[in-house]
């Protein structure tokens, strides 16, 4: 690991999924200007096709999960008083990951996904995860009918992955 946020947020990832479960690597990359820096990568390997992974570089960091992302950062704005720094909000962003459920909002064009939001649901109702996601769905999808999809999931710690709570519901009518 390159960097002590690396440190951070791996710590709370393994309050919920077991330290042999994570990939960790660290590399020289480059932005899309074609300019290297380095980052660390943690890939967190669960048993269900969803990919969970973060990308910590020196001034921000970046959380893929499902088929959306979020970036944490300090450098395009100042902190209000008071306002968690970049790490503070990713760490708190991997802990509500972990225990709220999300609502999986999802736009197919043929079998290619062209829009894409996420919501934690509260208490207090559904929070935006990371905003609208627009994909393209390639020449082949643009004549195919448009369906939605709408799912929640959660993750269970005994299973060491997100389930779909349709499942969850329909297992506990059963037993």
């Amino acid at each position: 690991m390159i960097f002590a946020e690396t440190k951070t947020l791996t710590d709370t990832v393994c309050k919920y999924v077991p330290f042999e479960k994570l990939n960790i690597k660290s590399d020289v990359c480059k932005d899309f200007k074609g300019l290297a820096y380095d980052a660390d990568f943690v890939g967190i390997s669960t048993e269900s096709s969803d990919t969970f992974n973060f990308e910590v570089s020196e001034n921000e960091i970046i959380i893929f999960f499902f088929n959306d992302h979020i970036h944490f950062e300090d450098y395009t704005s100042d902190l209000d008083d008071g306002e968690p720094d970049y790490v503070q909000r990713a760490d708190e962003f991997l802990n509500k990951l972990f225990t709220l459920p999300i609502e999986l909002h999802s736009t197919f064009k043929g079998n290619k996904i062209i829009r894409s939001e996420s919501f934690f649901i509260t208490e207090k109702g559904k929070e935006s995860c990371a905003g609208k996601t627009f994909m393209s769905a390639g020449l082949k999808n643009v004549l195919k009918k448009k369906t939605k999809r709408t799912e929640t999931k959660i993750f269970d710690r005994t299973l060491e992955k997100f389930v779909n709570t349709d499942n969850i519901l329909n297992n506990s009518i059963l037993d």
